[in-house]
């Protein structure tokens, strides 16, 4: 099980604080994760379980498309949840969303009840407590429901926004239910720029992954700076990361729920984006950069068998070994996401110097191995499945 040590007087003081302390909450919550420094600390309540999935010969788990194990009827730990039956890839796919320029994202800062909330909610779904997973969806302005999948018949909690708030949508497979699921977060921060199809959503659920977190407000919604690391030629006119880039930015719920998901568990990663095709390397019909959000070098014996090698070698078989660049091993590779403050936050877990790194603007001085960011031209999204399928086991 790749969850930490959660203390019940944290979640007594998180279930107390989110039914209205009106502003409390920042005093019970932040000092947990040091959320106003731009990302969680490394220790709920103080302590961890130290079970990291960063490297070792694990074991690939199940072959390409394996939908995974099946959902039951009922589950006594999602009782307080509303009930939904429907196509899950429709579901997530209908949030709401708000596009570029629009200046509708409102911003959360990290000292706000919301974006507490936010955090709180995956802490909460992490200790299979439903009902502060459902009072954190009122203090977000979303709505909570248990989604049965329509075609693979697998149960959900899923957080869709009912009060224009453009934060995310964001879908957890019932813990009831995890046996059989892969330790995987589908990260999705750049829908409506990078692509604006189902792929990421149908990836999370074809993958049987834990969690996904997908954007909805444009990159560039907002015109206000983020004030986190620059990165060249960014995408919004070149100027300043934007408040609304949710991994480029910290006041926002997406940051929020990843910060809650990093706080509780020790799950892998994988932030997926699109890339144009001024990025295909010569001679590729498609090519995927690979990073740990990061260009930092690591030698063999450092690499070898954690999950970003064994993806990058398992893409390789898809895509050909020219056309899979990893920029822990290799030079010449584009885009290393190393400005990702979803990347950086998950990098901060290496090591107890890092913990109260502030991720918006400063990188971790290590690699997690529980992190890979992909930008991809033209990867056909079965080829994607596959590798991951190979590099992720199943629980």
């Amino acid at each position: 099980m790749l969850s930490k040590r959660m203390y019940q007087s944290e979640l007594t003081l998180l279930a107390v604080c989110l039914s209205g302390c009106g502003g409390a909450s920042k005093v019970g919550l932040a000092g947990v994760g040091g959320a106003d420094s731009g990302g969680g600390g490394r220790n709920v309540g103080g302590n961890e379980i130290n079970l990291r999935n960063n490297g070792g010969s694990l074991a690939a788990g199940g072959g390409a498309g394996n939908l995974g194990g099946a959902a039951g009827a009922s589950n006594a730990v999602s009782d307080c949840l509303s009930r939904v039956s429907a196509d899950l890839l429709v579901y997530l796919a209908a949030a709401p969303y708000s596009g570029s320029a629009a200046m509708t994202m409102p911003i959360w800062e990290t000292t706000s009840d919301k974006w507490q909330a936010a955090r709180a909610a995956a802490l909460a779904w992490a200790n299979k407590d439903c009902a502060s997973f459902a009072t954190a969806a009122r203090t977000m302005g979303y709505e909570a429901v248990r989604l049965e999948d329509a075609t693979t018949h697998r149960n959900y909690w899923v957080l869709r926004d009912v009060s224009s708030q453009y934060q995310g949508v964001f879908a957890f497979r019932d813990p009831g239910e995890l046996t059989g699921t892969r330790s995987l977060v589908i990260d999705s921060p750049h829908f409506g720029f990078d692509f604006r199809d189902d792929r990421a959503i149908r990836l999370f659920r074809d993958i049987n992954a834990v969690a996904f977190l997908q954007n909805t407000a444009h990159r560039c919604n907002l015109t206000s700076c983020s004030g986190c690391s620059e990165v060249q030629n960014y995408a919004c006119d070149g100027t300043c990361m934007r408040d609304s880039d949710v991994v480029h930015a910290i006041r926002n719920g997406y940051f929020a729920v990843y910060d809650g998901l990093e706080a509780a568990r020790d799950d892998l990663h994988f932030e997926y984006h699109g890339a144009s095709v001024s990025n295909n390397l010569p001679g590729c019909v498609g090519t995927a950069h690979i990073s740990q959000a990061s260009s930092m070098k690591l030698t063999p014996a450092e690499d070898d068998g954690t999950y970003p090698n064994r993806f990058w070698t398992a893409i390789k078989k898809g895509v050909g070994d020219a056309c899979a660049c990893y920029h822990q091993r290799q030079t010449g590779c584009r885009l290393n996401g190393g400005a990702s403050t979803a990347g950086r936050r998950t990098n901060q877990e290496s090591r107890p110097a890092d913990a109260n790194l502030a991720v918006c603007t400063a990188s971790p001085s290590a690699l997690s191995a529980r992190f890979v960011h992909m930008e991809a031209y033209n990867v056909a999204p079965a080829l994607l499945l596959a590798a991951l399928s190979e590099a992720v086991p199943t629980l």
